[in-house]
């Protein structure tokens, strides 16, 4: 794992011979595999997924409900069973279409993420190639183009962005 350093205090060369990048051809495609199996994706870890029982306790955590418990609970003091079984019911029939709504609502999220993956354009091996944002590794090359997401791991070493078009 690279160590943390102040790369914005060092010049291009500089920063590349600490990182051992070559500032003209980037990465080799084999030294990018090493470092993605050495230091892992450029992705925030993913919260744990909660099981349906936890689902359907969170549906069972609020106020009105609990007014709608107690409710049942004195019913039952009452002798008022059957009030009791149908306000227990109710309450059970909300958490349930509480738990298959957030269900669908995941699913929704999860498939907008795999939409919209982000996609960086880096300088590896001397030529430009688009791949995943989560691929990128420490001392990629990346292109900055208009219009294109800028991925969050970089490190700009100017403050001035000039044109990135190469002539050819």
């Amino acid at each position: 794992m690279v160590q943390k350093q102040e790369f914005y205090r060092q010049t291009i060369q500089e920063a590349a011979a600490s990182l051992h990048t070559d500032p003209k051809r980037g990465l080799s495609a084999p030294e990018a595999e090493r470092r993605l199996w050495e230091n892992g994706e450029n992705r925030l870890p993913e919260a744990e997924k909660k099981s349906v029982l936890q689902s359907f306790l969170e549906q069972l955590n609020d106020p009105l409900i609990y007014v709608l418990l107690a409710a049942a609970l004195i019913s039952v003091l009452l002798g008022e069973y059957s009030d009791a079984g149908i306000i227990a019911f109710v309450v059970c029939l909300n958490a349930a279409v509480g738990v298959l709504q957030e269900g669908k609502a995941q699913r929704a999220l999860d498939s907008l993420k795999q939409l919209m993956q982000p996609r960086a354009v880096v300088i590896r091996d001397g030529s430009e190639q688009e791949i995943p944002a989560a691929k990128l590794v420490v001392g990629d090359l990346v292109c900055l183009q208009a219009g294109r997401w800028f991925p969050r791991i970089c490190g700009l070493w100017r403050r001035r962005i000039y044109s990135s078009r190469r002539r050819r």
